[in-house]
């Protein structure tokens, strides 16, 4: 199994705000190099399920 994180998106206000979950986000991309990102979303609605 390759690594992997998940990361839940919070409240909207991650953008703006600055706080210790926002600031451990920024460090974290400082450190990561990812091959490849996957989404999930709950606000998307379809007959069929894909993976784009």
């Amino acid at each position: 199994m390759v690594p992997s994180l998940l990361i839940g998106h919070g409240s909207p206000f991650l953008a703006v705000q600055q706080n210790e979950y926002s600031h451990f986000l920024s460090e974290l991309g400082k450190r990561f190099n990812p091959k490849a990102f996957v989404i999930f979303s709950a606000h998307w609605e379809s007959e069929i399920l894909s993976l784009t």
